[in-house]
C-alpha cells in the first residue's frame, strides 16, 4: 500500500505537458523581411534627396 501511495504521488507531481504554441519556435526574420525593412527606412532619405535636388 505504501508503494502504491508513493507511485501515485510521483505520478501526480509530473509536469503537465506544455501547450504546443509554446513549443513552436518563433519565426526567424528572412532576407526578404530585412530588405523590406531597409527599403522602408531609406524612403525618407530618398524623399529628402529628391526635395533637395528640386529646390
Amino acid at each position: 500500500m505504501l508503494l502504491t501511495a508513493l507511485m501515485m504521488t510521483k505520478h501526480l507531481r509530473q509536469d503537465l505537458p506544455r501547450a504546443t504554441s509554446r513549443d513552436m519556435a518563433r519565426p526567424r526574420p528572412t532576407v526578404a523581411a530585412a530588405l523590406l525593412l531597409a527599403g522602408a527606412l531609406s524612403l525618407p532619405f530618398a524623399a529628402l534627396a529628391v526635395v533637395q535636388a528640386v529646390f
